[in-house]
Order: structure tokens, then sequence, then C-alpha cells
């Protein structure tokens, strides 16, 4: 039998926790197939979902909504790199910055020290990424009960 996936917990763990704030991604691609398969994706496991097809209009969404939790960009857009935007982002210690990753080809990868890098079709890693981001520590949760019966 195989081990789930990072997607299948990282779902389970944020329908598990109701009341929980649904985390609001931002999905930067100028493919439009690209970006609808992700926010289905992301959708199925519990995230919303913002679009942008390139970089302007992902700089409009962060000035216009304070609440995106993070922002998937790739790396080769219309209008700029998305490592620039992370970067800049970061510079401006603009709070998207710390949850922002670049999907990038192998051989950009190396370049992109010190930003949160994806492999392009690496789901895998990305909704790994996404789970130590968001899904509740349960150990933690589960933990806060007990010491408060022991007072």
């Amino acid at each position: 039998m195989r081990a789930p996936s990072a997607a299948v917990i990282l779902g389970d763990l944020i329908r598990g926790f109701a009341g929980m704030h649904r985390a609001l991604i931002l999905i930067v691609d100028s493919k439009v197939e690209s970006r609808h398969w992700l926010w289905r994706h992301l959708g199925n496991h519990g995230f919303g979902v913002l679009e942008a097809p390139n970089a302007d209009c992902a700089l409009r969404w962060i000035d216009e909504r304070p609440d995106i939790d993070a922002m998937i960009i790739d790396d080769e857009l219309v209008d700029g790199r998305g490592a620039e935007i992370a970067r800049e982002l970061s510079q401006e210690q603009h709070p998207i910055a710390e949850r922002a990753v670049v999907i990038a080809s192998e051989w950009r990868r190396v370049m992109l020290s010190g930003l949160h890098v994806v492999e392009r079709g690496d789901i895998e890693s990305l909704m790994s990424t996404l789970s130590k981001w968001f899904a509740p520590s349960a150990p933690r949760r589960a933990a806060q009960p007990q010491a408060m019966d022991a007072r």
C-alpha cells in the first residue's frame, strides 16, 4: 500500500480543522491552462485561489488584496521574471515574499538561491511546501488541552 501524497495529507488536514482560515493563494502564470489546472488542484485541497496572467496583474492583486497568504509564480512570464518579482517583494519586506514559490525549469533553479523554488511539474514538492506553511501542527494542538487540564 502506498503512503498518501503530501497533497492528500494537506487536504485532509485543512478540511479536518473546522473554522480554520482558508489560505488564499495567488497563481501567476502566463499560460491559462497551467493556471486553471493548478486552480482546480488547489481548490480541491481546500485553498482559495486568485489568478493573474502576468506580473502587472499580480502586483495589482497584491496591492488590492492584503489577505493573500501565498503566491505561486512562474519564472517565465510574458512581462518579466517571476523570480525578480519575488525578490522585489522580499526587498520591500512585503509579507507575501516569505510565502512565494517560484516555478522554474531545472537549469534555472541553480540561479535562484534564496527563493522557494519548485521545478516545473513537481506538484508533490509544491504541495509539500504549502503544507509546511498552512497545515496546523496536530501534536501541538493535542498537547494544549492536556496542559490546560493539568492546571
